[in-house]
């Protein structure tokens, strides 16, 4: 049964209580910053409304000359991109200014985030990417085996009518340096997103070209981040996991075949259990040296004295027993020695 984030859930979370005020202290300084980025934008835009209807005089001009004509017309129409600009950042300040304050509703929340859970849980690849760019800033892996997950808690709030409010300005981070000042890669631009989505349109289409970009969270407050941290275990084997068990087992006169037979598995097995043991308690006792394999004419020769005594000749008892003719003699070597003492 799928579990369900409800409204409590949401307004019980820790970051919860401090999102409104991270929200608000944004664009407090955005606010603040647009109040003196403001002045200099009207300059600029006076200035270029002022060359541009210079150049309009100078092109109203019938005999001008035809390669002055088209370099005033570069130059005219390069000013009027920027110009452009200057506006289009002009009406971006003029609507954060009208921002201010944004309501964090818990239910916009608890929708973002089951709507996550619901999309995890699908086969759509390029879907659940599109949806974890909202979340994840970054998955930085060590050599060491440690990995770092950095996480933005503006994911979980609806992008449209935030976008303009709250989202800073991309800088791009300096280029990072390694070890002796080296120069590393600069990561790259993630490809773009083919979206088949029941739900792609015009809108998951923007939030996929801004999940591409790596900057995309550049300029927010530490505050709107949580860390992770997480350490890949060791790789392991039967031989470690076992070694002081085996180790113990060993020092009590085990030998290496019946330790095999007591664990369920294989001599070399047991021998780098034993060599792991040792290395882990260098100061533990020793355990006994190779011990002599048992012989069967040390169990047997009671058995062979008997049928000898019984008028039965070597090569017989050899026969009987299924083995050779020396091992029955040694087998009654033992026998008359054990009888002299």
């Amino acid at each position: 049964m799928e579990v369900q984030i409800t409204v409590a859930d949401v307004q019980g979370l820790d970051w919860f209580s401090e999102l409104k005020q991270l929200i608000d202290a944004d664009i407090a300084k955005d606010r603040e910053a647009g109040a003196d980025l403001r002045p200099s934008l009207l300059i600029r835009i006076r200035e270029a409304r002022s060359k541009m209807e210079g150049w309009m005089r100078s092109l109203s001009n019938p005999d001008l000359d035809s390669e002055v004509r088209r370099l005033i017309e570069k130059q005219m129409g390069d000013e009027n991109v920027r110009l452009a600009g200057f506006e289009s950042d002009l009406h971006g300040l003029d609507h954060r200014s009208e921002c201010a304050a944004v309501d964090v509703d818990p239910r916009e929340i608890v929708d973002r985030l089951n709507g996550l859970a619901a999309i995890l849980g699908g086969d759509n690849t390029t879907r659940t990417n599109v949806e974890l760019a909202r979340y994840i800033e970054s998955i930085r892996c060590y050599p060491e085996g440690r990995v770092v997950l950095r996480m933005c808690k503006f994911g979980a709030i609806d992008l449209e009518g935030m976008e303009q409010a709250v989202l800073p300005v991309t800088v791009p981070d300096a280029v990072p340096t390694g070890v002796g000042g080296k120069r590393l890669p600069r990561p790259r631009r993630l490809s773009a997103r083919q979206l088949t989505s029941e739900d792609a349109g015009p809108e998951l289409r923007d939030i996929s070209d801004w999940g591409t970009d790596l900057h995309r969270f550049a300029g927010f407050h530490p505050g709107w981040f949580w860390v992770d941290e997480f350490s890949i275990p060791e790789p392991t084997c039967w031989a470690k996991e076992n070694a002081s068990e085996v180790t113990r087992a060993r020092r009590l006169g085990a030998t290496h075949e019946q330790l095999a037979v007591q664990f369920g598995v294989s001599v070399p097995t047991i021998r780098k259990a034993l060599k792991l043991g040792a290395a882990a308690d260098p100061n533990a006792p020793l355990a006994p040296r190779k011990m002599p394999r048992a012989r069967w004419q040390d169990s047997h020769y009671p058995e062979v004295m008997a049928m000898q005594k019984a008028g039965r000749l070597v090569r017989e008892i050899a026969a009987h027993f299924g083995k050779s003719e020396p091992l029955v003699t040694a087998a009654l070597k033992i026998g008359k020695a054990e009888e002299q003492r």
